[in-house]
Order: structure tokens, then sequence, then C-alpha cells
């Protein structure tokens, strides 16, 4: 559906010439990025494992409880998961370059709730604490002694 600007506050489709208030397209353009972002956020929340050997075949939620995540039908492989966070963070940066490609407003809903979904996975933060604790640990060491 191509929409054509009629006016601040209007949107006219090409098709059909019914005009639509840019407010309500903006809400409907949000609902539905919502509905899209939310799909991916549940497949991630499922926490499907599989099997790394295609030919296993394996698939489950059950965690083993050995340390390595070993596959528990083959024996040989580990399981992994099936949609990481890394993936739901990049599928929802596509979303977020799609409206920014679409021209959306930057401060409209749709863009505001992409960008709070993005700011919230954790695969976007990264513990600069946690990666160099062993370069502190030493550096502490030094100056105390």
């Amino acid at each position: 559906m191509d929409m054509e600007p009629k006016g601040r506050d209007s949107l006219v489709c090409s098709h059909c010439k019914h005009v639509f208030a840019a407010v309500a397209v903006s809400n409907g353009v949000a609902n539905e990025v919502e509905v899209l972002a939310r799909s991916y956020i549940n497949r991630y929340h499922k926490a499907w494992l599989m099997c790394e050997d295609q030919s296993c075949g394996l698939r489950t939620r059950c965690v083993p409880l050995d340390s390595r995540m070993t596959c528990p039908q083959c024996h040989q492989n580990c399981l992994k998961a099936e949609y990481p966070a890394s993936s739901l963070y990049y599928q929802l940066l596509k979303i977020q370059e799609e409206l920014k490609s679409d021209k959306a407003i930057p401060g409209s809903k749709a863009m505001k709730l992409i960008e709070a979904y993005i700011e919230s996975n954790d695969f976007s933060q990264v513990n600069l604490q946690i990666l160099f604790w062993p370069l502190l640990d030493t550096l502490t060491k030094r100056s105390c002694t």
C-alpha cells in the first residue's frame, strides 16, 4: 500500500484514495513492529537446543547436567542454542535499519520501541570489568606490593 502525504497530518492511499490520519498510520506501524519484535523475542525465550551434528538432528529444551552440554542422543557433539542472543540482536538491528531506510521519523513510536528492545538485549552490552579482570587483578597486586 503506497501512501502519499496530504498536508502535515494525513496520508492518502494511492490505490483507494482513502485519507488516513498520520497518527493512526504511525500507531499501526508501531504495533506491527512490536508484534514482529515480540515474535523473535519469544523464539529466543523458548530456548531450544540442537545438536551441532546435523545428522543427529536432536532438538530439545532439556539442558544436560554435564558442563560440556554433550548431546544425549549421539554422545559426541555439543548442544547449541537454536536461536542465540546474537541472532536476536542482529534481527532487531535489521528491523531498526529497515525503519531508518523507510525514512521513519526518528522520534516515532516504532523507532523508540525497537531501540528499547535493542538496548535491553544482553548481546549489545559488554562488561569490560569481566573481560579485563585478569589484567586488572595483576595491576592491583603490583601496586599493593
